[in-house]
């Protein structure tokens, strides 16, 4: 019984570490066909611009990434800020 119950933890530990890496592919696989079927470059200059789709991609998780540094997670560090204030004075 103890293997079983060894194997059955060894899965869901595996599960905690596959299942993120999977969706973040996932997600990242379709914001990018999304992305450069939405900016179609090759219509608007005429030739083709390779890897203009990973370059706009990057560039939006990016942006996703500082809006959430920025605006989102602000209300997550407002205690610590007022603490270090309080602490100064």
């Amino acid at each position: 019984m103890a293997t079983v119950r060894t194997l059955t933890k060894y899965f869901f530990r595996g599960l905690i570490v596959v299942v993120p890496i999977a969706v973040t592919a996932i997600s990242v696989s379709w914001i990018f066909v999304e992305i450069d079927t939405w900016i179609n470059l090759e219509r608007l200059l005429n030739r083709t611009v390779p890897g203009a789709g990973v370059v706009l991609t990057a560039v939006v998780i990016t942006f996703v990434g500082f809006l959430a540094s920025n605006f989102a997670t602000r209300w997550m560090f407002r205690p610590w800020k007022n603490c270090s204030k309080t602490r100064r004075s």
